[in-house]
């Protein structure tokens, strides 16, 4: 059985840019140079994204105490 070809990566999309996604839509070096400006006052992130330069953030994950926490609770103390 032959494989299938991988399906090509998506790429940033900074225009201009060939490089593949990594975050936000954009390329390891176009997301520096974002963050950069966005540091640095001169741009917002809603100005990349309005220009279709940038994705919007994804949806942050909990943090691994509150994950602890639920484990904690769940788990019954072990006896000695």
């Amino acid at each position: 059985m032959a494989k299938k070809p991988a399906a090509p990566k998506p790429k940033c999309l900074v225009r201009g840019c060939k490089e593949p996604r990594r975050t936000r839509g954009m390329c390891e070096g176009c997301y520096h140079s974002a963050l950069s400006m966005v540091k640095s006052g001169e741009k917002t992130w809603d100005d990349f994204i309005k220009a279709g330069e940038a994705l919007p953030p994804k949806k942050a994950k909990a943090p691994k105490t509150a994950l602890m926490k639920r484990y904690r609770k769940a788990k019954p103390a072990r006896s000695r």
